[in-house]
């Protein structure tokens, strides 16, 4: 995919920009979103990071990390996508990006170093990123770029019964349900900390756009789960699961310089 033209200002942002990190109560996760992918900042007050200041705010296994990317758009997005990881990250801390420090959990699932009660997941995809923050509730977050994308893919990692309700889809409608679908699946086994090696035909989710998302399995994997369906931007379809019933959820976009420093 050809990376945006200089002055493209990227997917158009649905979700309310905020000025400040606001408080993170217990039972409660914020869900953010913002844009990657080498874009110009546009003003003092832009959510677009330029990679430059955004590589130095990473530690040096991310660093190396992005050097990996072959791709220069790619790891433009690796690098914006992780600054505002530890910039958000950071604001819920009292420390500065750098700071943060990061350790693996089981599975290898990320996790903040220490023991500050926080959780969080990040996902990006193309031109955008979202990060899920709790107190104390597991979480995973998922999005996808709205692309082609063939049956065959969802005949091989879909269960049998998402694969039959995809065959009564609209033509018109099907990428929005797959995507769905996809997003649903694997925000729940990020949470887990397991990824898709957990096995995306283990469980089931439903993709109906307008109802609440649901999930259910054979042996117990998905009880006490919840997820929540996403849109944070024009052309993105993403999903959030929580392993509490009930939590609030706050889905919000910084109206801040994430590659700032502060």
């Amino acid at each position: 995919m050809s990376s945006p033209e200089a002055g493209d200002s990227g997917p158009e942002m649905l979700w309310p920009a905020v000025g400040a990190i606001p408080q993170l109560e217990a039972q409660s996760i914020h869900v953010w979103s913002w844009r990657v992918g080498g874009l110009p900042r546009l003003d003092q007050t832009s959510d677009v990071v330029t990679t430059p200041d955004a590589m130095a705010l990473l530690s040096e296994e991310e660093r190396a990390r992005a050097g990996r990317f072959v791709s220069a758009a790619r790891q433009a997005r690796f690098v914006e996508a992780h600054a505002g990881l530890r910039t958000i990250l950071g604001g819920y801390l009292g420390l500065r990006p750098g700071e943060v420090a990061f350790s693996k959990g089981e599975h290898g699932k990320p996790e903040l170093a220490g023991n500050s009660g926080l959780r969080f997941n990040l996902s990006h995809s193309r031109d955008l990123a979202i990060l899920g923050v709790s107190c104390g509730v597991e979480l995973g977050v998922d999005v996808e770029y709205i692309r082609p994308a063939s049956a065959g893919i969802a005949e091989r990692f879909f269960s049998e019964p998402e694969i039959a309700a995809l065959a009564q889809v609209q033509p018109a409608d099907y990428l929005a349900a797959f995507y769905a679908c996809w997003t649903r699946k694997e925000a729940f086994l990020k949470g887990l900390g397991t990824g898709i090696s957990g096995g995306l035909h283990t469980f089931s989710v439903s993709i109906a756009m307008h109802a609440e998302p649901e999930l259910s399995d054979r042996e117990g994997l998905t009880r006490g789960w919840k997820l929540k369906h996403l849109e944070p931007a024009t052309g993105y379809i993403g999903a959030l699961a929580c392993s509490e019933d009930e939590c609030g959820i706050q889905c919000m976009t910084p109206s801040w310089d994430l590659h700032g420093g502060g």
